[in-house]
C-alpha cells in the first residue's frame, strides 16, 4: 500500500477550504494518485480555492456584485475579477489532478477506475 500523503491547510484558512482539501486529499490518496511530487500542485489548488472563498465573502459582505463609481457609473465589484481568476485556476488544477467529472470520465475509460468516487466535486 502506498504511503498516504497529507497536505497542511493553514489555520487561518476558511472552514470551506479545509473541508474541500480533506475531500481532495482523501480522494487522491484512495486512488493512489497523490505522490510527493504532486504536493505542490495540491498546495496551489488549496491556495486558489481559499482565494476564491475570500473573494466570494468580500462580494457577499458588500451585498452587491455591482458598485457605483463617483461618476455614477456601474462597475463590477473589484473582487469579481479575483473570484473569476481563482475559479479558473481551481478548475484548471482540478482537471490536472483528474478531479472534475469530465477528466474523471477520461481517466476511468483509460484506467478502469470507479467513476462515482469523486461525485462530490460535480458542483464545481
Amino acid at each position: 500500500m502506498a504511503k498516504r500523503i497529507t497536505v497542511k491547510v493553514p489555520d487561518n484558512y476558511s472552514t470551506e477550504t479545509k473541508e474541500f482539501m480533506k475531500k481532495v486529499v482523501k480522494a487522491l490518496n484512495e486512488n493512489g494518485e497523490l505522490t510527493p511530487m504532486m504536493e505542490g500542485v495540491v498546495g496551489m489548488l488549496r491556495d486558489c480555492y481559499e482565494t476564491y472563498q475570500k473573494a466570494t465573502r468580500a462580494i457577499r459582505q458588500d451585498d452587491d456584485v455591482l458598485q457605483t463609481t463617483l461618476k455614477d457609473e456601474l462597475i463590477a465589484h473589484p473582487a469579481v475579477k479575483i473570484q473569476m481568476q481563482a475559479n479558473q485556476q481551481v478548475l484548471a488544477l482540478m482537471k490536472e489532478l483528474g478531479l472534475t467529472t469530465r477528466s474523471r470520465k477520461v481517466i476511468d475509460k483509460v484506467g478502469g477506475g470507479e467513476p462515482d468516487q469523486l461525485s462530490l466535486f460535480d458542483s464545481l
